[in-house]
């Protein structure tokens, strides 16, 4: 019986390795720019022709190699970034495997040229598959450059399952991004079909090689991380408010390596949970520094996939960061811009004369001006407890009560300026707002210092009573009538066994025969018309593993909450904003991540009048 097993021949095995580590033109790019970075180069410029098929050329100005270095980079297992076993549990460098030219040029029609400074002459060398390496001499500059023509020439299959000219020119494009993004001292620059589509400065700014890859709106939506405790989690993360519709735009780096982890997209997208919109995604440009050991590349041939040796240190370390980067985003949406003037610069204004009963129109209300440009300040404060303040809450401006009217008062008394309430913001720790109207029976109006805020008023409810059932021992109310409530078969189970958690939130509800459940307690923000609806959307949202915890508060915040188009008295309008000045860094976001507020500033509705030009 003849044998079975033989030996593969070296061309066959070659193909077999290429096909392992070279799965379309982006494989080839990634290997050349990463192995360009590794040699410390400072301009990178790619070149690429019909989606990297046609030709992929890869030129840098690194350290360049000998001509006998040259000569062994082409031999399998041949690598300058490993020299003993111990070295692969603590990998610094991009390209280590010793196999990517031997890969890319067993696939491809390869030609490197390469100069060290030292060198007089560069070598270039031809490398054609099935035949010995051709070395010459050349003039070149330092540095490498590696061209890679017919991609798969020679193993046509492989060709077949590569995507459109765009797909593969788009991947690249991304990949080279990234790469930017990982190295912003380094100048990238791209070429595709001979026109530049990429082109980083290489100035060590990533903001500025964010503004130049993505464009200023996204630039402008980003917020800067910036935590070292053991873990380093550096970098930008976007507001709330900038969501996209996919995790294209989630870049995380560890090491310096761009990498995919599970575990990173996770951390991250918990802690916008409860802040953006449901199926929508953070975007962010992180780098995440730990001690080499404490990582496992190898477990992907592409190195892009990675393992954490101590996974709650990273996510303990990465929620820290982007928490404490999120409580500093106002979530307040700048509609045309924010940016304005300081009217109150080096104006010098004191409380000069208090005016009182001067006004047919407002008889009971006091007028305080500045002493300069008193047409530029007019605050009005209520003189009596049971008239409505524009400015609230009243009784927390001491510094322009009635009282300044009375001769009595000395004239040390007098001495708080405007100036000093404005630049604070504050009086006694509260903002000082002014009421303006509610439009559509939806959006609430205020005058907040320079800028004029429209206040979503069901998206801010909604907020607070979110916050109020996440916090607080929910608050009941034992109905005088009993409801009962219908189920499905799996649903009746669900509810059955789920009443524990329903309890928590305030509901006490009892089996009542096959199918039905008695509902004797709700929270007390709920009315009885909602219970139906919120306990059958939650069966079946468990039934479905829809349903989480916080899903539910979001339901139940959403029903007490007071709706748009709803007629509210002045009284909860102003009641609601007290709240929202009070907890501005807990009320940014509805709880489906709804902005709360915009605002608009004095400027730009001077500009929209032509007021200023």
């Amino acid at each position: 019986m003849p044998d079975k097993i033989h030996i593969l021949s070296r061309e066959i095995a070659d193909l077999i390795a290429a096909g392992e580590v070279v799965e379309r033109p982006y494989s080839v790019v990634k290997e050349l720019v990463e192995n360009s970075i590794d040699a410390k180069a400072t301009s990178i410029i790619i070149e690429i022709a019909q989606g990297g098929v046609k030709s992929i050329r890869v030129t840098d100005n690194g350290t360049g190699m000998s001509r006998n270095d040259a000569m062994l980079s082409f031999v399998k297992h041949a690598t300058s970034k490993i020299s003993s076993k111990d070295d692969l549990f603590s990998i610094s460098s991009l390209g280590f495997r010793g196999e990517a030219l031997a890969s890319i040029s067993a696939v491809s029609r390869f030609e490197i040229l390469t100069k060290t400074k030292d060198s007089a002459a560069a070598s270039k060398i031809i490398l054609k598959t099935g035949a010995a390496p051709v070395a010459e001499d050349a003039a070149a500059p330092d540095g490498t450059s590696v061209t890679v023509k017919d991609l798969f020439y020679n193993t046509p299959a492989r060709l077949k399952f590569l995507k459109s000219e765009q797909t593969e020119t788009g991947l690249i494009v991304s990949l080279i991004e990234r790469l930017a993004l990982s190295r912003p001292d380094i100048s990238f620059q791209l070429f595709i079909n001979g026109r530049e589509n990429i082109f980083t400065s290489g100035n060590g700014k990533l903001s500025d090689v964010i503004y130049s890859l993505f464009g200023k709106e996204f630039s402008d939506m980003m917020l800067e991380v910036d935590y070292d405790d053991g873990v380093s989690i550096k970098g930008y993360t976007g507001k709330p408010l900038y969501s996209r519709p996919n995790r294209n735009h989630q870049v995380f780096f560890v090491n310096g390596r761009l990498v995919r982890s599970r575990l990173l997209q996770m951390t991250l997208e918990a802690a916008y949970k409860n802040s953006m919109l449901i199926s929508r995604y953070p975007a962010c440009v992180l780098f995440i520094g730990v001690n080499p050991s404490q990582i496992d590349i190898n477990i992907h041939p592409s190195k892009q996939e990675i393992k954490f040796s101590d996974e709650t240190a990273i996510k303990t370390a990465m929620s820290g960061a982007l928490n404490a980067t999120l409580r500093n985003d106002t979530g307040i949406l700048q509609i045309f811009g924010s940016d304005h003037p300081e009217v109150f610069e080096d104006k010098k204004l004191s409380v000069e004369k208090v005016y009182k009963n001067d006004s047919p129109s407002y008889p009971d209300w006091e007028i305080i001006s500045g002493k300069e440009n008193t047409s530029d300040i007019v605050q009005v404060i209520a003189d009596s407890s049971d008239k409505p303040s524009e400015y609230l809450p009243v009784s927390d401006i001491p510094s322009f009560s009635k009282s300044y009217a009375d001769d009595n008062n000395s004239e040390d008394d007098r001495k708080h300026t405007l100036k000093d309430i404005y630049e604070q913001g504050k009086i006694d720790n509260k903002p000082v707002w002014k009421f303006i109207g509610e439009v559509f029976s939806a959006y609430i109006i205020i005058q907040k210092d320079e800028d004029v805020l429209f206040i979503d008023k069901h998206a801010l409810h909604e907020r607070i009573n979110f916050e109020r059932l996440k916090t607080m021992t929910p608050q009941t109310q034992t109905l005088l009538t009993p409801i009962t409530v219908s189920f499905d078969g799996e649903e009746y189970a669900k509810i059955l066994e789920n009443s524990k958690t329903l309890e928590t939130l305030g509901f006490e509800i009892e089996d009542f025969g096959p199918g039905t459940v008695i509902v004797r307690k709700i929270p007390q923000l709920l009315s009885v018309s909602d219970v139906e609806y919120l306990l059958n959307k939650f069966a079946s949202d468990v039934c479905s593993a829809k349903s989480t915890y916080d899903e539910f508060l979001y339901d139940i915040a959403c029903k007490a909450s007071i709706k748009s188009g709803m007629n509210t008295s002045e009284f909860e309008l102003k009641k609601l904003v007290e709240e929202y000045f009070e907890k501005e860094t807990e009320l940014k976001y509805c709880p489906h991540g709804r902005p709360v507020c915009f605002s608009m500033s004095k400027t730009t509705l001077e500009k929209q009048f032509k007021r200023i030009i």
